[in-house]
């Protein structure tokens, strides 16, 4: 098969630095013979193309941005038309690019998978309008062209029943270990961490959605003195983070660092004791699979992806309520106990094994694909 994978967003997305989930489902998918190209937004005045693998390119356009993390780039069936696609999979209900690739896809008689992460509709009032208007006149339009939906978690599939998609499959997404290299670092002789303590972990984008500040208010409340937290990544709050430890002298407790290459960063999960999830919202959460391939449990909110991935009281836990209290006694619990630790440990690390790598994920994609050319 010649399998087209389209990533919609306006954001650039520098896929050598992070676990990109299209890498990943494309380089599966050549493991079994497939050739995939990967169509996302590029950071350059014009398009340009790199050779992944032997069978794997990645088509980085030059594109409009829209309302909405919307891109818009119309030289893209050009590409189409040049390569000719048993199957091509768009990304997400609410972009415009899934609807005018969906129509010419079924014109040309090929079918289209729309794969869906989004679970809910926008909460800022201006983009539930446009979402509105979205779905009155072009979800329509989408439900008659798409021939199945992929789900990335059972959130998601719920989220489109809802808007009348019915025929949905949900198949999540795997985990590309090839990317974690086998580095020696010591961090806590690099962060300057006193052995006796154990390292409590935050990685990601330090923005709103990932609720930082009432992180820090937990890690306030805990009267410990046996852990740090590091919290690891950059974003638009990065700065008043900073500003905060400073602030509240908490150079003791929380150690704020920049982001780490993803070869390095596996001695890092290694080294930790527990992950720290509080966000409001999560898609799918690749740092949730990070977690259970190096067997870190996991303390998190309740969202799509968490919902799905970890088994509350057996293999971490999960929270509904922001109630700083109810964090720090469970951050308490684990610290003192580390035979349930070690438990959760081992079985994440089995979980992980028996269905999340890119190899297992990649097999469940093949059979929906081959069933869908069927």
């Amino acid at each position: 098969m010649h399998i087209a994978i389209i990533r919609n967003s306006s954001n650039y997305l520098n896929p050598y630095l992070y676990n990109c989930q299209e890498i990943g489902l494309a380089k599966a998918l050549e493991d079994k013979g497939h050739f995939v190209d990967i169509y996302m937004k590029g950071n350059q005045t014009k398009d340009y193309v790199e050779v992944l693998t032997p069978k794997v390119r990645i088509f980085f356009l030059k594109g409009t941005s829209l309302p909405g993390q919307n891109s818009f780039y119309p030289q893209i069936f050009n590409y189409f038309r040049q390569n000719k696609y048993d199957i091509i999979q768009v990304s997400e209900d609410s972009q415009i690019m899934s609807v005018f690739i969906s129509s010419y896809a079924r014109r040309n008689n090929i079918p289209v998978i729309l794969w869906q992460g989004m679970y809910e509709n926008y909460r800022n009032p201006i983009k539930r309008v446009i979402q509105y208007f979205f779905d009155v006149i072009f979800l329509p339009i989408l439900r008659k062209n798409v021939s199945l939906v992929i789900c990335k978690t059972s959130a998601a599939e719920g989220y489109m029943k809802r808007k009348k998609f019915y025929n949905t499959k949900v198949l999540g997404v795997g985990l590309n270990i090839t990317s974690f290299k086998e580095e020696d670092i010591d961090w806590y002789k690099r962060l300057n961490i006193a052995n006796d303590k154990k390292i409590l972990l935050y990685v990601g984008k330090i923005e709103q959605r990932r609720n930082p500040f009432f992180l820090m208010d937990v890690i306030e409340t805990l009267s410990r003195e046996d852990f740090v937290l590091v919290i690891v990544g950059d974003g638009p709050l990065r700065n008043s983070v900073s500003s905060r430890i400073y602030e509240k002298s908490l150079f003791h407790k929380i150690k704020l660092v920049e982001n780490i290459p993803q070869e390095m960063i596996g001695s890092l999960y290694k080294q930790a004791y527990i992950f720290l999830l509080p966000s409001f919202y999560e898609i799918y959460g690749m740092v949730v699979l990070e977690c259970m391939f190096f067997g870190l449990p996991i303390i998190a909110s309740v969202t799509a992806g968490t919902a799905d991935l970890i088994d509350n009281n057996k293999d971490g836990f999960l929270i509904e309520e922001f109630d700083k209290n109810k964090w720090s006694k469970l951050i308490d619990r684990c610290l003192s106990d580390h035979e349930m630790v070690k438990m959760f440990k081992e079985r994440l690390m089995k979980k992980f094994r028996e269905g999340y790598s890119w190899e297992r994920i990649g097999e469940k994609y093949e059979e929906v694909y081959k069933s869908i050319l069927k």
